[in-house]
């Protein structure tokens, strides 16, 4: 379900870059964060601090190919979705479903 799931918000999010109407915020000038957590092989630091893993290798695909400007970030789930709640321009990928997070989202 994770993987179906990811590979869904990577739809979206490459379907909205590439959209007629595209949104300001996904302008190609204007610089947005993605941020990740932590999940072993899929998403991890790399001993070059960059963020590495199977996840982040397609996202940032997605970012070269559609020549946004976005930096990618390993932070903790928690600080990460409260990031997107409060800044413009940030976007998180690879969530799992946990019994913790299942009242968070419809």
């Amino acid at each position: 379900m994770n993987k179906l799931f990811f590979i869904c918000v990577c739809i979206f999010l490459f379907s909205v870059c590439h959209s007629g109407s595209m949104d300001s915020a996904f302008a190609a000038d204007t610089p947005f964060t993605v941020l990740t957590e932590n999940v072993g092989e899929e998403n991890y630091i790399g001993a070059d601090g960059l963020v590495k893993g199977f996840n982040a290798e397609i996202v940032a695909e997605i970012i070269r190919r559609t020549g946004l400007s976005a930096q990618i970030r390993c932070i903790p789930w928690a600080r990460s979705y409260r990031t997107i709640q409060t800044e413009k321009n940030v976007v998180l990928f690879s969530m799992a479903r946990t019994p913790e997070r299942e009242p968070l989202f419809k």
